[in-house]
Protein backbone atom coordinates (compact mmCIF):
# COMPACT_ATOMS: atom_id res chain seq x y z
CA UNK A 1 0.00 0.00 0.00
CA UNK A 2 2.95 2.59 1.19
CA UNK A 3 4.27 1.61 -2.33
CA UNK A 4 1.58 2.46 -4.09
CA UNK A 5 1.13 5.93 -2.85
CA UNK A 6 4.81 6.60 -3.28
CA UNK A 7 4.04 5.78 -7.29
CA UNK A 8 1.18 7.62 -7.59
CA UNK A 9 3.03 10.53 -5.78
CA UNK A 10 6.44 10.12 -8.12
CA UNK A 11 4.06 10.03 -10.96
CA UNK A 12 2.40 13.08 -9.96
CA UNK A 13 5.67 15.11 -9.42
CA UNK A 14 6.18 13.81 -12.92
CA UNK A 15 3.42 14.80 -14.98
CA UNK A 16 3.53 18.44 -13.15
CA UNK A 17 7.12 19.03 -14.55
CA UNK A 18 6.08 18.23 -17.97
CA UNK A 19 2.81 20.31 -17.82
CA UNK A 20 5.66 23.18 -16.79
CA UNK A 21 7.92 22.44 -19.59
CA UNK A 22 5.12 22.08 -22.03
CA UNK A 23 3.97 25.72 -20.86
CA UNK A 24 7.51 27.24 -21.00
CA UNK A 25 7.76 25.73 -24.21
CA UNK A 26 4.63 27.23 -25.50
CA UNK A 27 5.48 30.90 -24.09
CA UNK A 28 9.27 30.86 -25.88
CA UNK A 29 7.48 29.58 -29.11
CA UNK A 30 4.51 32.22 -28.96
CA UNK A 31 7.70 35.17 -28.17
CA UNK A 32 9.85 33.92 -31.14
CA UNK A 33 6.55 34.50 -33.27
CA UNK A 34 6.37 37.87 -31.64
CA UNK A 35 9.80 38.54 -32.71
CA UNK A 36 9.47 37.28 -36.36
CA UNK A 37 6.68 38.81 -36.88
CA UNK A 38 8.13 42.34 -35.08
CA UNK A 39 11.17 41.88 -37.89
CA UNK A 40 9.04 40.58 -40.94
CA UNK A 41 5.88 42.78 -40.71
CA UNK A 42 7.22 45.64 -38.48
CA UNK A 43 10.40 45.87 -39.59
CA UNK A 44 9.55 46.78 -42.71
CA UNK A 45 8.63 50.52 -41.83
CA UNK A 46 10.76 50.65 -38.73
CA UNK A 47 13.70 48.88 -40.50
CA UNK A 48 14.19 52.11 -42.83
CA UNK A 49 13.87 54.47 -40.01
CA UNK A 50 16.94 52.71 -37.95
CA UNK A 51 19.02 52.28 -41.52
CA UNK A 52 18.64 56.50 -41.98
CA UNK A 53 19.84 56.45 -38.59
CA UNK A 54 22.60 53.51 -39.04
CA UNK A 55 23.67 55.42 -42.74
CA UNK A 56 24.15 59.03 -40.72
CA UNK A 57 26.07 58.01 -37.71
CA UNK A 58 29.59 58.92 -38.20
CA UNK A 59 32.78 61.14 -38.08
CA UNK A 60 32.20 64.26 -38.96
CA UNK A 61 35.92 66.05 -39.36
CA UNK A 62 38.15 68.67 -40.71
CA UNK A 63 41.64 69.07 -41.36
CA UNK A 64 43.86 70.21 -38.70
CA UNK A 65 46.80 71.32 -40.87
CA UNK A 66 48.39 71.34 -44.45
CA UNK A 67 48.58 68.70 -46.31
CA UNK A 68 52.49 69.03 -47.25
CA UNK A 69 55.35 67.10 -45.95
CA UNK A 70 58.12 68.49 -43.89
CA UNK A 71 61.05 70.15 -44.56
CA UNK A 72 63.94 68.13 -42.73
CA UNK A 73 67.90 69.38 -41.45
CA UNK A 74 70.23 66.78 -42.61
CA UNK A 75 69.26 64.59 -39.47
CA UNK A 76 65.72 64.42 -40.14
CA UNK A 77 64.94 67.72 -37.80
CA UNK A 78 62.44 70.04 -39.00
CA UNK A 79 63.82 73.38 -40.11
CA UNK A 80 60.56 75.10 -39.76
CA UNK A 81 59.69 74.76 -35.84
CA UNK A 82 56.28 73.17 -36.21
CA UNK A 83 53.98 72.73 -33.26
CA UNK A 84 50.40 72.63 -32.55
CA UNK A 85 48.25 75.63 -31.67
CA UNK A 86 44.41 76.62 -31.42
CA UNK A 87 41.44 76.91 -33.98
CA UNK A 88 37.85 77.69 -33.87
CA UNK A 89 35.45 75.08 -35.93
CA UNK A 90 31.62 75.23 -35.85
CA UNK A 91 29.77 71.95 -36.81
CA UNK A 92 27.00 73.40 -38.68
CA UNK A 93 24.69 69.85 -38.15
CA UNK A 94 25.26 70.48 -33.95
CA UNK A 95 24.98 74.03 -34.18
CA UNK A 96 21.87 74.54 -35.88
CA UNK A 97 21.09 78.06 -36.47
CA UNK A 98 23.77 79.78 -38.78
CA UNK A 99 22.48 83.77 -37.40
CA UNK A 100 22.52 82.36 -33.74
CA UNK A 101 26.03 81.28 -34.14
CA UNK A 102 27.41 84.39 -35.96
CA UNK A 103 25.56 86.54 -33.23
CA UNK A 104 27.50 84.45 -30.33
CA UNK A 105 30.94 84.33 -32.39
CA UNK A 106 30.48 88.01 -32.95
CA UNK A 107 30.99 88.13 -29.17
CA UNK A 108 34.64 87.12 -28.88
CA UNK A 109 35.63 88.01 -33.00
CA UNK A 110 34.28 91.22 -33.19
CA UNK A 111 31.66 92.30 -36.06
CA UNK A 112 32.33 91.71 -39.28
CA UNK A 113 32.51 87.99 -38.89
CA UNK A 114 31.11 86.32 -42.41
CA UNK A 115 30.32 82.17 -42.53
CA UNK A 116 29.00 80.61 -45.69
CA UNK A 117 26.14 80.83 -47.54
CA UNK A 118 22.99 79.07 -46.02
CA UNK A 119 23.35 76.20 -49.04
CA UNK A 120 27.20 75.70 -47.85
CA UNK A 121 25.51 75.89 -44.20
CA UNK A 122 23.52 72.98 -45.10
CA UNK A 123 25.69 70.47 -45.79
CA UNK A 124 26.87 69.95 -42.76
CA UNK A 125 30.64 70.44 -43.42
CA UNK A 126 32.83 71.60 -40.60
CA UNK A 127 34.01 75.20 -41.02
CA UNK A 128 37.21 76.24 -39.63
CA UNK A 129 36.55 80.14 -38.68
CA UNK A 130 39.62 81.14 -37.30
CA UNK A 131 43.63 79.51 -36.17
CA UNK A 132 46.33 80.51 -34.40
CA UNK A 133 43.87 81.54 -31.21
CA UNK A 134 45.41 83.36 -28.24
CA UNK A 135 44.38 81.60 -25.03
CA UNK A 136 42.10 85.31 -23.61
CA UNK A 137 40.13 83.87 -27.31
CA UNK A 138 39.93 80.40 -26.59
CA UNK A 139 38.43 80.74 -23.33
CA UNK A 140 35.52 83.00 -24.73
CA UNK A 141 35.12 80.57 -27.01
CA UNK A 142 35.09 77.58 -24.30
CA UNK A 143 32.68 79.62 -22.64
CA UNK A 144 30.36 79.95 -25.15
CA UNK A 145 30.18 76.16 -25.80
CA UNK A 146 29.58 76.09 -21.79
CA UNK A 147 26.66 78.59 -22.37
CA UNK A 148 24.60 76.32 -24.36
CA UNK A 149 26.03 77.03 -28.05
CA UNK A 150 26.47 73.74 -29.46
CA UNK A 151 28.89 73.09 -32.35
CA UNK A 152 31.46 75.70 -31.81
CA UNK A 153 34.96 73.88 -30.35
CA UNK A 154 38.22 74.88 -29.70
CA UNK A 155 40.51 72.18 -31.46
CA UNK A 156 44.21 71.92 -31.90
CA UNK A 157 45.78 72.94 -35.06
CA UNK A 158 49.02 71.69 -36.58
CA UNK A 159 51.22 75.08 -36.83
CA UNK A 160 53.40 74.78 -39.77
CA UNK A 161 56.14 77.59 -38.97
CA UNK A 162 57.20 78.29 -35.33
CA UNK A 163 59.32 80.76 -33.96
CA UNK A 164 62.52 78.92 -34.03
CA UNK A 165 62.37 78.29 -37.35
CA UNK A 166 65.31 78.05 -39.50
CA UNK A 167 67.08 78.68 -43.05
CA UNK A 168 63.75 80.71 -43.64
CA UNK A 169 64.85 81.92 -47.41
CA UNK A 170 66.35 78.50 -47.81
CA UNK A 171 62.74 77.18 -46.74
CA UNK A 172 60.25 79.51 -48.30
CA UNK A 173 56.43 79.58 -47.17
CA UNK A 174 53.12 78.80 -47.93
CA UNK A 175 49.98 81.25 -47.53
CA UNK A 176 48.40 81.28 -44.48
CA UNK A 177 45.21 80.92 -46.48
CA UNK A 178 46.01 77.30 -47.36
CA UNK A 179 44.62 76.17 -43.57
CA UNK A 180 41.16 77.43 -45.11
CA UNK A 181 41.10 76.66 -48.96
CA UNK A 182 43.86 73.82 -50.28
CA UNK A 183 44.03 75.43 -53.88
CA UNK A 184 46.26 77.78 -51.84
CA UNK A 185 48.56 74.55 -50.82
CA UNK A 186 51.30 76.08 -52.65
CA UNK A 187 54.85 77.12 -51.72
CA UNK A 188 55.33 80.87 -52.81
CA UNK A 189 59.53 80.76 -52.70
CA UNK A 190 62.45 78.42 -51.48
CA UNK A 191 62.50 74.46 -51.21
CA UNK A 192 58.21 75.18 -50.78
CA UNK A 193 58.63 76.26 -54.13
CA UNK A 194 61.07 74.64 -55.97
CA UNK A 195 59.46 71.30 -54.37
CA UNK A 196 56.01 72.46 -54.17
CA UNK A 197 54.81 68.72 -56.03
CA UNK A 198 56.93 66.88 -53.94
CA UNK A 199 55.63 67.81 -50.69
CA UNK A 200 52.19 68.33 -50.95
CA UNK A 201 49.95 65.43 -50.82
CA UNK A 202 48.78 62.78 -48.90
CA UNK A 203 46.55 63.16 -45.73
CA UNK A 204 46.85 65.81 -43.12
CA UNK A 205 46.10 65.06 -39.28
CA UNK A 206 42.41 65.89 -38.54
CA UNK A 207 40.17 67.06 -35.47
CA UNK A 208 36.59 65.97 -35.25
CA UNK A 209 33.50 64.65 -33.59
CA UNK A 210 31.31 61.47 -33.55
CA UNK A 211 27.45 61.91 -34.61
CA UNK A 212 24.93 59.82 -33.69
CA UNK A 213 22.33 58.88 -36.20
CA UNK A 214 19.92 61.79 -34.96
CA UNK A 215 23.09 64.25 -35.34
CA UNK A 216 23.55 64.51 -31.81
CA UNK A 217 26.96 64.11 -30.40
CA UNK A 218 27.43 60.26 -29.99
CA UNK A 219 27.42 59.75 -26.05
CA UNK A 220 30.81 59.46 -24.38
CA UNK A 221 32.63 60.78 -27.38
CA UNK A 222 34.05 64.03 -27.38
CA UNK A 223 36.21 66.10 -30.43
CA UNK A 224 38.94 63.44 -31.12
CA UNK A 225 42.02 64.12 -33.00
CA UNK A 226 43.72 61.31 -35.58
CA UNK A 227 46.96 60.97 -38.77
CA UNK A 228 45.91 60.96 -41.93
CA UNK A 229 45.84 57.17 -43.46
CA UNK A 230 49.00 58.27 -46.01
CA UNK A 231 51.09 61.24 -44.31
CA UNK A 232 52.99 63.86 -46.58
CA UNK A 233 56.27 62.88 -47.52
CA UNK A 234 59.26 64.76 -45.89
CA UNK A 235 62.36 66.19 -47.42
CA UNK A 236 65.90 66.11 -46.12
CA UNK A 237 68.40 68.76 -46.56
CA UNK A 238 72.23 69.03 -46.50
CA UNK A 239 71.17 71.47 -43.87
CA UNK A 240 73.32 71.31 -40.26
CA UNK A 241 70.62 72.51 -38.25
CA UNK A 242 73.53 73.22 -35.56
CA UNK A 243 75.52 75.03 -38.00
CA UNK A 244 72.49 76.94 -39.04
CA UNK A 245 71.27 78.35 -35.41
CA UNK A 246 75.23 79.51 -34.92
CA UNK A 247 75.15 81.48 -38.02
CA UNK A 248 72.33 83.08 -37.76
CA UNK A 249 72.95 83.91 -33.89
CA UNK A 250 76.47 85.17 -34.45
CA UNK A 251 74.89 87.42 -37.25
CA UNK A 252 72.25 88.50 -35.20
CA UNK A 253 74.23 89.11 -32.41
CA UNK A 254 76.58 91.37 -34.50
CA UNK A 255 74.17 93.45 -35.67
CA UNK A 256 73.81 92.40 -39.71
CA UNK A 257 70.76 94.33 -40.64
CA UNK A 258 71.37 93.41 -44.46
CA UNK A 259 73.66 90.57 -45.58
CA UNK A 260 74.02 87.07 -46.00
CA UNK A 261 76.70 83.92 -44.84
CA UNK A 262 77.13 80.77 -46.80
CA UNK A 263 78.49 77.29 -45.25
CA UNK A 264 80.03 74.86 -47.78
CA UNK A 265 81.34 71.15 -47.17
CA UNK A 266 83.97 70.83 -48.82
CA UNK A 267 84.54 66.99 -48.96
CA UNK A 268 81.03 66.90 -50.70
CA UNK A 269 80.14 70.54 -51.77
CA UNK A 270 76.51 70.39 -49.23
CA UNK A 271 75.37 73.19 -48.24
CA UNK A 272 75.45 73.22 -44.41
CA UNK A 273 74.07 76.07 -43.98
CA UNK A 274 72.74 79.42 -45.74
CA UNK A 275 71.60 82.48 -43.96
CA UNK A 276 69.87 86.04 -45.63
CA UNK A 277 68.93 89.09 -43.47
CA UNK A 278 66.69 90.81 -42.92
CA UNK A 279 64.62 87.95 -41.79
CA UNK A 280 60.63 87.67 -42.54
CA UNK A 281 57.85 85.63 -40.92
CA UNK A 282 56.82 82.60 -42.52
CA UNK A 283 53.30 82.81 -40.47
CA UNK A 284 52.01 86.00 -41.57
CA UNK A 285 54.60 86.98 -44.67
CA UNK A 286 52.31 89.42 -45.42
CA UNK A 287 53.50 91.91 -42.60
CA UNK A 288 56.91 91.98 -44.61
CA UNK A 289 55.16 92.88 -47.96
CA UNK A 290 56.64 96.06 -49.41
CA UNK A 291 59.16 96.34 -46.94
CA UNK A 292 62.08 98.93 -48.21
CA UNK A 293 64.44 96.46 -46.55
CA UNK A 294 63.27 93.80 -49.04
CA UNK A 295 63.29 90.87 -46.63
CA UNK A 296 62.00 88.12 -48.82
CA UNK A 297 65.57 88.87 -50.64
CA UNK A 298 67.82 85.63 -50.42
CA UNK A 299 71.06 87.19 -50.72
CA UNK A 300 73.16 84.63 -50.59
CA UNK A 301 72.08 83.83 -53.92
CA UNK A 302 72.01 87.57 -55.08
CA UNK A 303 74.31 89.62 -57.41
CA UNK A 304 76.70 91.67 -55.72
CA UNK A 305 79.35 93.91 -56.25
CA UNK A 306 82.39 91.99 -54.56
CA UNK A 307 85.51 94.05 -54.12
CA UNK A 308 88.51 92.23 -53.60
CA UNK A 309 87.70 88.97 -52.88
CA UNK A 310 87.82 88.72 -56.47
CA UNK A 311 91.29 89.73 -56.72
CA UNK A 312 91.67 85.57 -56.17
CA UNK A 313 89.62 84.98 -59.35
CA UNK A 314 91.69 87.46 -61.19
CA UNK A 315 95.03 85.43 -59.63
CA UNK A 316 93.92 81.95 -60.19
CA UNK A 317 92.86 83.43 -64.17
CA UNK A 318 96.33 84.76 -64.84
CA UNK A 319 98.44 81.54 -63.60
CA UNK A 320 96.16 79.07 -65.20
CA UNK A 321 96.51 81.24 -68.67
CA UNK A 322 100.48 81.84 -67.91
CA UNK A 323 100.78 85.58 -68.25
CA UNK A 324 102.41 85.44 -65.03
CA UNK A 325 104.93 83.06 -63.14
CA UNK A 326 103.88 81.96 -59.63
CA UNK A 327 107.89 83.96 -58.11
CA UNK A 328 106.83 87.03 -60.15
CA UNK A 329 107.33 90.31 -58.16
CA UNK A 330 105.37 94.07 -58.63
CA UNK A 331 105.85 97.49 -57.57
CA UNK A 332 103.51 99.20 -55.77
CA UNK A 333 104.20 102.93 -55.40
CA UNK A 334 100.59 103.46 -53.86
CA UNK A 335 98.44 104.18 -57.13
CA UNK A 336 98.99 102.99 -60.92
CA UNK A 337 97.46 105.36 -63.61
CA UNK A 338 95.34 103.47 -66.12
CA UNK A 339 94.87 105.48 -69.14
CA UNK A 340 94.12 109.01 -68.27
CA UNK A 341 92.81 107.57 -64.93
CA UNK A 342 94.76 107.08 -61.31
CA UNK A 343 93.93 104.46 -58.98
CA UNK A 344 94.87 104.46 -55.53
CA UNK A 345 96.22 101.33 -53.58
CA UNK A 346 95.47 101.27 -49.56
CA UNK A 347 99.16 102.62 -49.13
CA UNK A 348 102.62 102.49 -51.15
CA UNK A 349 103.58 99.11 -50.41
CA UNK A 350 107.04 99.02 -52.60
CA UNK A 351 108.27 95.45 -54.06
CA UNK A 352 105.86 92.88 -53.05
CA UNK A 353 105.64 89.10 -54.23
CA UNK A 354 102.10 87.84 -55.71
CA UNK A 355 101.25 86.13 -52.56
CA UNK A 356 102.03 89.43 -50.82
CA UNK A 357 99.73 91.66 -53.40
CA UNK A 358 96.79 88.84 -52.80
CA UNK A 359 97.50 89.07 -48.79
CA UNK A 360 97.33 92.42 -48.46
CA UNK A 361 94.83 93.44 -51.42
CA UNK A 362 97.25 95.47 -53.64
CA UNK A 363 95.68 97.36 -56.43
CA UNK A 364 98.28 98.14 -58.27
CA UNK A 365 99.62 94.46 -58.03
CA UNK A 366 96.21 93.13 -59.26
CA UNK A 367 95.68 95.51 -61.95
CA UNK A 368 99.60 94.99 -63.17
CA UNK A 369 98.24 91.90 -63.27
CA UNK A 370 94.24 92.13 -65.11
CA UNK A 371 96.26 94.33 -67.81
CA UNK A 372 99.23 91.23 -68.41
CA UNK A 373 96.65 88.59 -68.54
CA UNK A 374 93.43 90.88 -71.10
CA UNK A 375 90.32 90.80 -70.83
CA UNK A 376 89.47 87.45 -73.23
CA UNK A 377 91.23 85.45 -70.51
CA UNK A 378 90.07 86.97 -67.54
CA UNK A 379 85.98 86.67 -69.14
CA UNK A 380 86.84 83.06 -70.20
CA UNK A 381 87.99 82.20 -66.41
CA UNK A 382 85.53 83.40 -64.42
CA UNK A 383 82.72 81.92 -66.93
CA UNK A 384 84.46 78.40 -66.09
CA UNK A 385 84.99 79.34 -63.04
CA UNK A 386 80.66 79.44 -62.38
CA UNK A 387 80.52 83.20 -62.68
CA UNK A 388 77.71 85.07 -64.80
CA UNK A 389 75.50 81.34 -64.93
CA UNK A 390 73.37 79.44 -62.34
CA UNK A 391 75.23 77.29 -60.36
CA UNK A 392 72.46 74.78 -60.05
CA UNK A 393 71.64 75.05 -56.41
CA UNK A 394 67.53 73.69 -56.26
CA UNK A 395 66.18 77.67 -55.28
CA UNK A 396 64.68 79.26 -58.44
CA UNK A 397 65.03 82.35 -56.97
CA UNK A 398 69.13 81.97 -57.66
CA UNK A 399 70.44 85.48 -59.74
CA UNK A 400 73.19 84.11 -62.78
CA UNK A 401 75.16 87.60 -61.50
CA UNK A 402 76.82 89.28 -64.39
CA UNK A 403 79.83 89.71 -65.96
CA UNK A 404 80.78 92.62 -68.63
CA UNK A 405 81.17 91.40 -72.20
CA UNK A 406 84.58 91.60 -74.05
CA UNK A 407 83.97 94.04 -76.17
CA UNK A 408 82.60 96.65 -73.88
CA UNK A 409 85.71 96.45 -71.66
CA UNK A 410 88.56 99.29 -71.79
CA UNK A 411 91.37 99.83 -70.48
CA UNK A 412 89.63 101.26 -67.33
CA UNK A 413 87.29 98.55 -67.38
CA UNK A 414 89.86 95.77 -67.08
CA UNK A 415 91.65 98.08 -63.97
CA UNK A 416 87.64 97.83 -62.66
CA UNK A 417 86.97 94.66 -63.15
CA UNK A 418 90.90 94.01 -61.46
CA UNK A 419 89.89 94.89 -58.24
CA UNK A 420 86.09 93.56 -58.23
CA UNK A 421 84.40 97.06 -59.21
CA UNK A 422 82.72 98.28 -62.15
CA UNK A 423 80.12 95.70 -63.78
CA UNK A 424 80.49 92.98 -62.17
CA UNK A 425 77.93 91.51 -59.82
CA UNK A 426 78.68 87.45 -58.05
CA UNK A 427 76.87 85.53 -55.36
CA UNK A 428 77.77 84.84 -51.67
CA UNK A 429 77.11 81.10 -52.82
CA UNK A 430 79.49 81.38 -55.95
CA UNK A 431 82.31 82.98 -54.13
CA UNK A 432 81.98 80.08 -51.75
CA UNK A 433 82.04 77.18 -54.58
CA UNK A 434 84.95 79.24 -55.97
CA UNK A 435 86.81 79.18 -52.62
CA UNK A 436 86.14 75.77 -52.62
CA UNK A 437 87.85 74.98 -55.83
CA UNK A 438 91.13 76.58 -54.35
CA UNK A 439 91.05 73.35 -52.16
CA UNK A 440 89.88 70.46 -54.46
CA UNK A 441 91.04 72.54 -57.92
CA UNK A 442 87.39 71.68 -59.02
CA UNK A 443 84.27 73.18 -59.70
CA UNK A 444 81.29 71.37 -58.33
CA UNK A 445 77.19 71.97 -57.90
CA UNK A 446 76.64 72.80 -54.60
CA UNK A 447 73.44 71.08 -53.81
CA UNK A 448 70.63 72.08 -50.43
CA UNK A 449 69.10 68.25 -50.91
CA UNK A 450 70.16 64.95 -49.77
CA UNK A 451 69.82 61.93 -52.47
CA UNK A 452 66.23 60.91 -52.87
CA UNK A 453 64.96 63.83 -50.89
CA UNK A 454 62.83 64.94 -53.93
CA UNK A 455 63.03 65.21 -57.91
CA UNK A 456 64.32 68.40 -59.46
CA UNK A 457 60.75 69.72 -61.47
CA UNK A 458 61.17 69.29 -65.47
CA UNK A 459 60.78 73.17 -66.27
CA UNK A 460 61.39 76.19 -63.95
CA UNK A 461 59.53 78.73 -64.45
CA UNK A 462 59.37 82.38 -63.01
CA UNK A 463 62.70 82.78 -62.02
CA UNK A 464 62.45 86.71 -60.95
CA UNK A 465 64.83 89.37 -62.36
CA UNK A 466 66.04 86.91 -65.42
CA UNK A 467 65.29 84.35 -67.66
CA UNK A 468 66.34 81.38 -69.00
CA UNK A 469 67.88 82.73 -72.07
CA UNK A 470 69.91 85.46 -69.90
CA UNK A 471 72.59 82.55 -68.66
CA UNK A 472 75.04 82.08 -71.00
CA UNK A 473 75.95 78.44 -70.21
CA UNK A 474 74.89 76.09 -68.37
CA UNK A 475 75.91 75.16 -64.70
CA UNK A 476 79.49 73.51 -64.76
CA UNK A 477 79.08 69.77 -65.00
CA UNK A 478 80.07 68.04 -61.09
CA UNK A 479 84.12 67.66 -60.93
CA UNK A 480 85.38 70.07 -63.64
CA UNK A 481 88.42 71.20 -62.54
CA UNK A 482 89.79 74.81 -63.60
CA UNK A 483 92.56 75.01 -60.91
CA UNK A 484 96.19 73.14 -61.22
CA UNK A 485 97.47 71.75 -58.13
CA UNK A 486 100.39 74.21 -58.47
CA UNK A 487 98.21 76.87 -58.62
CA UNK A 488 95.78 75.61 -55.75
CA UNK A 489 99.29 75.59 -53.82
CA UNK A 490 100.02 79.42 -54.16
CA UNK A 491 96.45 80.43 -53.55
CA UNK A 492 96.03 78.84 -50.30
CA UNK A 493 99.44 80.07 -48.98
CA UNK A 494 98.46 83.47 -50.77
CA UNK A 495 95.10 83.36 -48.11
CA UNK A 496 97.06 82.25 -45.40
CA UNK A 497 99.66 85.14 -45.85
CA UNK A 498 96.02 86.62 -45.69
CA UNK A 499 95.03 85.79 -42.04
CA UNK A 500 98.33 85.78 -40.80
CA UNK A 501 99.97 89.03 -42.23
CA UNK A 502 97.48 90.54 -44.68
CA UNK A 503 94.08 92.51 -44.34
CA UNK A 504 92.20 89.23 -43.01
CA UNK A 505 94.14 88.86 -39.57
CA UNK A 506 91.19 89.56 -37.99
CA UNK A 507 89.17 85.99 -39.05
CA UNK A 508 92.51 83.85 -37.96
CA UNK A 509 90.56 81.21 -35.89
CA UNK A 510 92.91 79.93 -33.00
CA UNK A 511 93.84 76.28 -32.85
CA UNK A 512 92.34 75.49 -36.36
CA UNK A 513 94.02 78.20 -38.39
CA UNK A 514 92.51 79.94 -41.65
CA UNK A 515 92.89 81.42 -44.89
CA UNK A 516 90.84 83.59 -46.91
CA UNK A 517 89.86 86.90 -48.60
CA UNK A 518 88.29 90.41 -47.22
CA UNK A 519 86.83 92.66 -49.88
CA UNK A 520 85.32 95.99 -49.94
CA UNK A 521 82.99 97.10 -52.54
CA UNK A 522 82.80 100.88 -52.88
CA UNK A 523 79.27 101.34 -54.22
CA UNK A 524 78.62 105.69 -53.38
CA UNK A 525 80.00 107.98 -51.80
CA UNK A 526 76.70 108.22 -49.65
CA UNK A 527 76.20 104.50 -48.92
CA UNK A 528 78.58 101.81 -46.86
CA UNK A 529 80.80 99.44 -48.90
CA UNK A 530 79.89 96.15 -48.84
CA UNK A 531 81.99 94.38 -46.96
CA UNK A 532 83.10 90.66 -47.93
CA UNK A 533 85.29 87.95 -46.63
CA UNK A 534 85.72 84.63 -48.02
CA UNK A 535 88.11 81.75 -46.62
CA UNK A 536 88.44 78.02 -45.25
CA UNK A 537 89.01 76.23 -42.48
CA UNK A 538 91.12 74.13 -40.22
CA UNK A 539 94.57 74.99 -42.35
CA UNK A 540 95.02 71.32 -42.24
CA UNK A 541 92.77 69.23 -44.26
CA UNK A 542 90.17 71.99 -44.79
CA UNK A 543 86.41 71.41 -43.93
CA UNK A 544 84.77 74.54 -44.20
CA UNK A 545 84.41 77.26 -46.57
CA UNK A 546 82.60 80.15 -45.25
CA UNK A 547 81.23 83.48 -47.28
CA UNK A 548 80.47 86.16 -45.09
CA UNK A 549 78.59 89.46 -47.19
CA UNK A 550 77.60 92.42 -45.55
CA UNK A 551 75.57 94.71 -47.70
CA UNK A 552 76.71 98.61 -47.05
CA UNK A 553 78.23 96.84 -43.81
CA UNK A 554 81.46 99.19 -44.33
CA UNK A 555 85.11 97.54 -44.59
CA UNK A 556 85.98 93.99 -44.99
CA UNK A 557 88.55 93.82 -42.91
CA UNK A 558 87.15 95.13 -39.61
CA UNK A 559 83.27 94.01 -40.13
CA UNK A 560 83.39 90.66 -42.15
CA UNK A 561 86.65 88.96 -41.10
CA UNK A 562 85.63 89.11 -37.52
CA UNK A 563 82.47 87.21 -38.53
CA UNK A 564 83.91 84.56 -39.89
CA UNK A 565 85.92 83.83 -37.02
CA UNK A 566 83.25 84.16 -34.68
CA UNK A 567 81.20 81.26 -36.39
CA UNK A 568 84.03 79.36 -37.42
CA UNK A 569 84.84 79.53 -33.15
CA UNK A 570 80.93 78.45 -32.49
CA UNK A 571 81.86 75.33 -35.38
CA UNK A 572 84.59 74.26 -33.50
CA UNK A 573 82.90 74.20 -30.34
CA UNK A 574 79.17 72.37 -31.55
Amino acid sequence: MIKRRAQRKEAEIIAGRLKLLRTSAGVAIFCLLIVCFNYQIVGRVAGRSLLTLARHQRLERISAGIPRGNILDRYGVPLTDPGWGAACVVFPQLAGDSERVVKALEQVFGKGLVLPESSQWSKGSPIRIAGDLSSQTAQALIALNWRGLDGVYVVPEERRYGPESLARHVVGYVPRNAYFDPADNVGQMGLERYLDEALKGGDASWVGVVLAGDRSVFPGSSVRIGAGLLPPKDVRTTIDGRIQRIVERTMDNSGVSKGAVVVLDINTGEVLAMASRPDFQQDKPEASIGLESAPFVNRAISAFMPGSVYKTVIVAAALESGAIRPGERFQCDGSIKVGDREIKCTRAHGEITLKEALAHSCNCALIEIALKTGREKLLEFSERAGFGKLTGIELLEESPGYLPRVWEMLGGDVANFAIGQGYLGVTPLQMAVFFRAIVTGEIDRPTLLLPGSGEEPEQKVGRPGAAETSVRNPAPRKGTRIISLETSKLLRESLLCGTTTGTGELAWVPRSGSAGKTGTAEVGEDRLPHAWFVGFYPLVSPEYVICVFVENGGEGPAVAAPLFREIALGILAR
